[in-house]
């Protein structure tokens, strides 16, 4: 129970931290994010989709692709985890430039119903991008901290 609570005050810290940090506003906003994952011990894996849709202008103007999400990581952890993000404002104009790979710091708690907090930030040629999960809802039993990669493609 202590693992729990300690885990869902640092996913508020991250939460708080988040939501402080500056996105650029964009045209493109990911959603219907679901993300699974397992921590052993000290290792941390999984997997996960979600939608980037665009309404900037130019060329990839209402434009919407699927995504496919690879995590892996280290940390300090046991459980199994199945968390839904919001709606997240991303700092590009075109789904394309969300793939690659990104330093992400996750906090995840969960028994029966959970919460958890990723952090992530990617520098690029064009000026960088970041993005932000704050806490988000699911489900799992367990508590991990870790420091993990998130890769995005775009699924065709």
């Amino acid at each position: 129970m202590k693992a729990l609570l300690s885990a869902l005050v640092l996913a508020g810290l991250f939460g708080t931290a988040a939501a402080h940090a500056k996105v650029e506003m964009s045209g493109c906003v990911m959603k219907d994010m679901y993300v699974k994952s397992v921590n052993v011990l000290l290792i941390k894996k999984g997997t996960g989709t979600a939608t980037i849709k665009c309404d900037g202008d130019g060329p990839s103007a209402m434009m919407t692709r699927q995504v496919s999400i690879d995590i892996s990581g280290v940390g300090i952890g046991l459980g199994a985890f199945e968390f839904y993000g919001a709606d997240i404002q991303l700092g590009i104009n075109n789904p394309y430039d969300i793939e690659g790979q990104y330093v992400v710091a996750n906090v995840d708690a969960a028994l029966g119903l959970g919460a958890g907090a990723n952090i992530g930030l990617r520098a690029y040629e064009k000026g960088g991008l970041s993005f932000k999960i704050g806490v988000q809802g699911g489900q799992g039993a367990g508590a991990g901290l870790a420091l993990s990669t998130w890769t995005f493609t775009v699924v065709e």
